[in-house]
């Protein structure tokens, strides 16, 4: 029977620059690490000024960041109360409003949004334009979700395969034999590691990892796996995991001696 014991990890990072996109503003939902945001620039008579009557909505979400940080590259020009940017936490506008920006501002105050989506919503009315406004975003992602084992399938003894889940999806074609290493009871080599149910993505969190042997002895093992992924900001996550488990129906085999050079039925003797 197998048993799963406990699990260490250890996470490193290597961050590299992300490409930046402009957009303007629009109903849109985006997923960018970083980015520009403008205004519509929609307006048919007067050049980069936002359109009358507008009412947009444009969400930036970026997977496991912990903030996105918003500032504006410049003045901030609408017509006052009338028209206003407003900028809520969360993917939608039923979440909390951080500020409502409207009128002439000359330095707009910078928000940070503490969560990993945040969300822009413009409107405008049938009267007086004016130039909008710029600004850049930057998620910030500081940790990463701890992959961990969460089971097993049970190897019994000669096993030469275990089945191993993970909370988190990797790349199918990225897990190889390299990644893993076994050690215990008895070290044996990793042969190959099979991906199961790989999704569209070709992506999975269900791993065969196959021994050149079989366990064929009782005892603690350690099965460690080590691997890099990339978050939604490019940057490289290493990472070292380490699964404890055990076999215990595996023959003990024993050799036997006795204090005597012939046993007879009922009689005694002292066996080590």
């Amino acid at each position: 029977m197998n048993q799963l014991l406990i699990l260490f990890l250890f996470v490193g990072v290597f961050t590299k620059g992300v490409a930046q996109t402009t957009y303007k503003m629009a109903n849109a939902k985006v997923y960018a690490c970083k980015g520009k945001l403008t205004d519509s620039e929609g307006n048919k008579q007067s050049a980069k000024k936002y359109a009358n009557n507008e009412n947009l909505i444009f969400t930036v979400c970026v997977k496991g960041a912990s903030t996105i940080n918003i500032k504006f590259n410049g003045p901030f020009c609408t017509e006052s109360l009338s028209d206003y940017l407003r900028v809520y936490k969360g993917n939608d506008t039923n979440g909390t409003l951080l500020r409502t920006y409207t009128g002439t501002i000359n330095n707009p105050i910078a928000i940070n949004a503490g969560d990993s989506c945040v969300t822009f919503y413009f409107h405008s009315d049938a009267n007086i334009v004016c130039d909008g406004w710029d600004l850049n975003w930057e998620a910030k992602i500081t940790s990463v979700p701890q992959p961990k084992f969460s089971a097993i399938a049970d190897p019994s003894c000669n096993s030469n395969k275990i089945r191993v889940f993970l909370d988190q999806k990797f790349n199918c074609d990225s897990v190889k034999a390299a990644n893993f290493k076994l050690s215990g009871a008895l070290s044996t080599i990793i042969s190959n590691v099979t991906a199961i149910n790989c999704d569209s993505k070709n992506e999975s969190n269900t791993f065969d990892v196959s021994f050149v042997s079989g366990l064929n002895k009782s005892g603690n093992y350690v099965l460690n796996f080590n691997s890099s992924f990339k978050d939604a900001c490019d940057s490289i996550w290493m990472i070292n995991a380490k699964l404890n488990f055990k076999i215990t129906d595996c023959p003990i085999n024993l050799v036997l001696k006795t204090n005597k050079t012939i046993l007879c039925k009922g009689s005694c003797a002292v066996l080590t």
